[in-house]
């Protein structure tokens, strides 16, 4: 909320019928790798309609979760390269 007023943002995704606000948004996601903004962009998907919004909240979390996940496993993984090294 702001200043006691939704945002256009909760109106999309929590209003029974945000369609009757905004009849031709759409919600643009794209992925990246790391903290640098490359192009072609690696994922990068369009999702319009109503109907579309929570598809497209539960698939970008699904993937950030997969991305951290790989991150995660390379910082091991150097991790322990690491500590080989120092062997």
């Amino acid at each position: 909320m702001e200043d006691n007023r939704l945002t256009n943002a909760a109106l999309l995704l929590f209003a029974k019928k945000p369609q009757s606000f905004f009849i031709t948004s759409e919600i643009k996601c794209a992925q990246f790798y790391g903290n640098e903004i490359t192009k072609p962009i690696p994922a990068y998907q369009i999702y319009r309609g109503v109907q579309q919004y929570e598809k497209a909240v539960m698939e970008e979390a699904k993937r950030l979760e997969k991305a951290r996940l790989k991150e995660l496993e390379a910082e091991k993984l150097q991790k322990e390269a690491e500590e080989l090294k120092q062997r």
